[in-house]
């Protein structure tokens, strides 16, 4: 009998100081206008299971642009253990630049449900699907992830996605214009600057190289796999090596543009001898007058740009 009384004794204590425990807190950023407007339905769908897995949310809805950048950079964390957002690649761009850019040098771990139309990340995750994305978030098991520091006359930023100049600035240009094609907008602006087939006159310089001076139909630089509705931009990327991949095309003809473009889902468009592919730490681009960028999927920043690896600066739910 007293052996029996010890081990109840034992029992009931172990399960007092769990549950005594702290249940897991998160601040859930949801952006209601990001790609489809689902974000409030998104979050219908997942509250009750990241509850069921004993995380208690903290839920805050944007309301205006920049809004996740700002609740990021000025939220009280006291408590927390980490910042997620509903939302796509804009909204987690702004949530961890916010990050990024906090007084206290808190750089919580970050999780992102996909509520957008491009979700690169999620595509090099593999886990588009918002449930699954949710999952992985329950684990509280963060991944290092490097970014890219991005510095432009006008501003400094870091992109976690890209950081392009040439053909993929006009043609998110042109994707706004054309949401009339819902989700295929991307290949039908892409088509259409092919057919124009700008070049760019810019200097390049690699690794603090020698600079390349030429005429460029793109420059971009990828953190992922991915950009846009899974296209595989740049197949060898991986977010936590401690490199960007640097891919460029000079000047080209319209039919290899257009060979390049019908390529570039499988990834298979890197074999392309007009293309080059470097796996590098920093590049600059210099252009005689501003040209705008794209960074992340939004158009911000004018050249020079000077991009900058920064190995595993945040952490990844």
């Amino acid at each position: 009998m007293p052996r029996a009384s010890k081990k109840c004794k034992m029992v009931s204590s172990f399960f007092s100081s769990v549950y005594s425990l702290p249940m897991p807190r998160l601040a859930m950023i949801v952006n209601p206008h990001s790609g489809l407007q689902q974000g409030p339905q998104i979050l219908d769908v997942v509250m009750p299971f990241l509850a069921n897995a004993g995380l208690t949310l903290d839920v805050r809805e944007t309301s205006h642009p920049e809004h996740a950048g700002e609740m990021a950079e000025l939220m009280n964390v006291e408590g927390l253990d980490g910042i997620c957002a509903i939302g796509g690649d804009g909204t987690f761009h702004e949530v961890l630049n916010g990050v990024m850019r906090r007084k206290d040098g808190k750089r919580l771990p970050l999780g992102l449900i996909p509520g957008g139309l491009g979700n690169s990340l999620m595509h090099d995750l593999q886990t588009i699907d918002p449930l699954k994305a949710a999952k992985r978030i329950t684990r509280l098991d963060p991944q290092p992830m490097d970014l890219m520091k991005v510095e432009c006359p006008d501003m400094t930023c870091y992109a976690f996605n890209l950081a392009a100049f040439g053909l993929m600035v006009g043609a998110n240009i042109k994707a706004e214009r054309l949401r009339v094609f819902g989700r295929r907008r991307y290949d039908v602006a892409a088509l259409w600057e092919i057919i124009f087939n700008r070049h760019h006159k810019a200097m390049l310089t690699v690794d603090n190289g020698k600079p390349e001076e030429d005429d460029y139909a793109f420059i971009t630089g990828m953190n992922t796999v991915h950009m846009g509705l899974g296209m595989k931009i740049a197949p060898r990327a991986k977010i936590d090596d401690g490199k960007l991949d640097l891919i460029l095309v000079r000047r080209v003809r319209r039919h290899q543009l257009i060979g390049m473009l019908s390529k570039v889902y499988s990834g298979e468009h890197v074999s392309s001898p007009q293309l080059e592919y470097r796996q590098v730490t920093s590049f600059k681009i210099t252009t005689s007058a501003p040209a705008p960028l794209n960074i992340d999927g939004e158009i911000k920043g004018t050249t020079t740009l000077t991009v900058t690896i920064e190995p595993q600066a945040v952490q990844l739910l």
